[in-house]
């Protein structure tokens, strides 16, 4: 919808209170003249990505039905997601909050991006019991949480005779000497430990609940408490 008219939905809809709502439509009145070019420029590749997701369809749904039954989640699950025009074709991600699933184009993966973000969507349910295990493993429930999400894409959903990214990527923060406690390298070191485990307990189809203990136990077996 036009930016007001957006707005003064949200408003009647209880998203925004009637003052926040104002904010939000004069900073994109504002910006509207430089993001209309931009989402002008970008739309061929929403639509190349649309048309993609749409080929996949059938490769892609084996790989959401696991990873709906690992996370114990109804067998239909509907959230909206967008798809945002994005200038920069090097960085970029995307994100699960407030309800639905946020993902930049350009990206190097974007379907990678999706299932990453759909799998944290549909982990969200089980905060307390992550936030739990990261506690008894010594570790912040991003961490975790982050680390069970790599682990899935893009540590599971390349292919691997032409690049492990997930690897690759560790390596590369590892080479800047980022630092151990960063955010970043905390969360590959976390897929890599976990991707073998995540593999075998999405091909037995086993559950959140069931994966856990073992995460934090093999979590354990490598980096042990000093």
């Amino acid at each position: 919808a036009p930016i007001d008219e957006a707005a003064r939905r949200a408003v009647r809809t209880g998203l925004l209170a009637a003052n926040e709502a104002a904010a939000e439509a004069e900073v994109l009145n504002r910006l509207a003249p430089r993001l209309q070019p931009l989402m002008d420029e970008a739309a061929p590749n929403l639509t190349a990505v649309i048309a993609q997701l749409t080929r996949d369809r059938s490769r892609l749904q084996p790989i959401v039905a696991r990873i709906r039954r690992f996370a114990e989640a109804p067998d239909t699950v509907r959230v909206p997601v967008f798809l945002v025009a994005n200038p920069d074709s090097v960085n970029g991600g995307g994100e699960a909050n407030g309800g639905r699933l946020v993902v930049e184009v350009p990206l190097w993966d974007p379907e990678a991006v999706l299932l990453h973000e759909s799998l944290h969507f549909l982990l969200a349910p089980h905060a307390a019991l992550i936030q739990a295990s990261a506690d008894s493993a010594g570790i912040s429930a991003t961490m975790l949480n982050e680390g069970i999400a790599y682990a899935l894409s893009p540590g599971l959903t390349d292919d691997p005779l032409q690049e492990d990214r997930l690897a690759t990527t560790a390596v590369r923060f590892l080479a800047r000497s980022a630092s151990a406690s960063d955010a970043y390298v905390q969360s590959n070191m976390m897929a890599l430990v976990l991707r073998p485990l995540l593999r075998a307990s999405l091909a037995d189809g086993e559950t959140l609940t069931r994966f856990m203990p073992k995460a934090v136990a093999r979590w354990r077996a490598v980096a042990p408490k000093r």
